[in-house]
């Protein structure tokens, strides 16, 4: 067992390998996270945790019933868009700093699901998080490095509310392990503190509405196999963080109230946000935001009956494994849309296995998504009284039908960017596309979640199967009419244009240094100035501002920051 150290060295290794030797590193991707995706397979979940005690206050490492499903697809998805990035080979000026950051992301996002105690658990996630930002910012385009700013305002407040949600529970738990932080957090005064903030701080990860912005900004900049961990597994890190830590316990229906209404609300308008976007990156974006809103519902569900806990959890990660791979195997095939130098069976074979994932993420008949958006039904009726569970089975209802709208824009906005570059359009994507790493992804999309309900016990109820296809069918043709309805429209009275990340766009208007730096928006106020009562008071802001950002970008003063950080942490456990 001691071996699961190596599951983290590994990527660290090929990280460190990264600065000297990009270009080995860069091969290394697909098989780095093969020893964990064995490990999630092979491994026994009853065995003892590994104690690290030469690390400071003993780190654990393991593996539960409740995280090997998790290790499992993450590991997988992993694996597939290391294939896919390492196939694109990375230009030569940007291949070190992105295949030194995808590692370390790897390295957390590994290393938050095998954790077992509170410390080493927020160690991984903040690696996570901010190696996240260079892979958002790789390609260096203003439009990137605006997204990579917004993502990191949003990630420090999230780090911050995870923190003092864990200070928080530490204080009446008698360790650090993770079920003894959960179970103390449980009889807290500040029990409600702990769930909004922990409600709160993942979810800003998992991309919940309104905290979702980030998101649609981030995809569209990253690269495909950037774009397909992002949200195939790294938004699944705010998932798993619900599940451990959320003081589940009875007399928490209101805060599983909240959490369903807000679970669904982000499912629909996530929906309704996207259906107008115009890039086919943006609109699985906002597909993303959806199908989380749908999993924090079932969260909220295991919350207001924990009685059912159990059977919540293996819904959830059923659907989170499903929506993983599938629209893992959609980012990745964007990747191939620049390119004019494929003969047309090559374009139609793109669009035939671009929609093979959709449908799974539509719950289309005979797909794993139809399988679990029944399961979710069945929970919502378990859980439930008859009102409210018809009322949210009517609301899951509008977000399949939303979800089939989404996936086919985004079939829609494919096929003209296909045409796009048929008729003469600049290529952006290698002579030889990687068709072999991406059509194995749709395989394992489509194979994979069902096998996993046979391996890691995930069965939910099933029905008869008339039924079954009535349940799956009736929201793909409504799904359908309303693209149809949609597209007329468009036709008759013009394209309905919502920028991505709204809330960013509305915010700027009101206060124009979001998304820049106080250097940079002093500077185009001193070559665009304005007329206005007070401007020498908001000249001075600014100049303070700049100052204080240029005094805080010298090294010496950011090490004397982190020490000083580290040294409060340590002493406050």
């Amino acid at each position: 067992m001691m071996w699961i150290i190596l599951l983290i060295l590994f990527p660290l290794f090929a990280a460190a390998l990264a600065v000297r030797h990009p270009k080995v590193s860069g091969q290394l991707m697909p098989f780095v996270p093969l020893p964990a995706l064995v490990f999630s397979v092979l491994a026994d979940t009853g065995w003892e945790p590994v104690v690290l005690e030469w690390v400071l206050l003993e780190s654990q490492l393991g593996l539960t019933p409740t995280t090997a499903p998790f290790l499992a697809f993450s590991a997988l998805l992993w694996c597939l868009a290391g294939w896919m990035a390492a196939a694109l080979a990375r230009v030569e000026s940007g291949q070190r700093r992105f295949t030194f950051f995808w590692h370390l992301a790897l390295t957390g996002n590994l290393g938050l699901i095998l954790a077992m105690d509170v410390i080493t658990f927020y160690s991984f996630f903040a690696l996570m998080t901010f190696s996240a930002y260079g892979l958002v910012v790789e390609r260096a385009t203003p439009e990137a490095r605006r997204a990579g700013r917004i993502y990191l305002y949003l990630a420090v407040m999230a780090e911050a509310m995870i923190l003092v949600a864990f200070l928080l529970a530490a204080f009446d738990a008698e360790s650090l392990s993770i079920i003894d932080l959960r179970g103390a957090a449980v009889d807290s005064p500040y029990r409600n503190w702990i769930t909004g903030l922990v409600l709160t701080g993942f979810g800003v990860k998992a991309g919940i509405i309104p905290l979702h912005f980030w998101l649609p900004l981030a995809h569209p900049v990253a690269p495909a196999p950037a774009s397909a961990v992002l949200s195939g597994t790294m938004i699944k890190a705010g998932l798993l963080g619900w599940i451990l830590f959320l003081p589940v316990a009875v007399g928490g229906a209101g805060w599983g109230t909240t959490m369903i209404g807000l679970g669904m609300a982000t499912a629909v308008f996530g929906v309704v946000l996207g259906l107008p976007q115009q890039s086919p990156k943006t609109v699985l974006a906002y597909s993303s935001v959806s199908q989380m809103g749908v999993m924090l519902s079932v969260v909220g569900l295991g919350f207001s009956a924990p009685e059912l806990r159990t059977t919540v959890i293996l819904i959830v990660f059923y659907y989170a494994c499903n929506h993983g791979l599938a629209k893992g195997s959609l980012f990745l095939g964007t990747a191939l849309l620049a390119s004019n130098h494929s003969p047309v069976q090559h374009r139609h074979w793109l669009l035939v296995g671009l929609a093979l994932p959709a449908f799974a993420i539509a719950g289309a008949p005979l797909t794993a998504g139809a399988t679990v958006k029944s399961a979710v039904s069945t929970a919502y009726v378990m859980v439930l009284p008859p009102g409210p569970s018809l009322a949210l089975g009517v609301l899951l209802g509008v977000s399949a039908v939303g979800t089939v709208a989404l996936m086919g824009r985004f079939g829609v906005l494919v096929f003209r960017r296909l045409n796009e570059t048929t008729c003469g359009g600049e290529a952006s994507s290698p002579a030889r596309p990687p068709w072999l790493p991406w059509s194995v992804s749709v395989a394992v999309a489509l194979l994979v979640p069902p096998l996993m309900i046979a391996w890691f016990g995930l069965k939910p109820e099933g029905k008869p199967i008339l039924a079954a296809w009535v349940d799956a069918a009736w929201p793909v043709v409504a799904g359908v009419l309303l693209l149809l309805g949609l597209q007329a429209w468009a036709r008759h009275h013009g394209v309905l244009s919502i920028p991505p990340g709204e809330v960013v766009s509305s915010l700027a208007s009101w206060i124009r240094p979001v998304g820049l730096s106080a250097s940079e928006y002093a500077h185009r106020k001193s070559n665009h100035p304005v007329s206005v009562e007070g401007g020498g008071l908001l000249s001075k802001i600014h100049t303070g501002m700049s100052r204080s950002e240029a005094f805080l970008r010298r090294r010496e003063v950011t090490a004397i920051v982190l020490v000083v950080l580290l040294l409060l942490l340590w002493s406050l456990f």
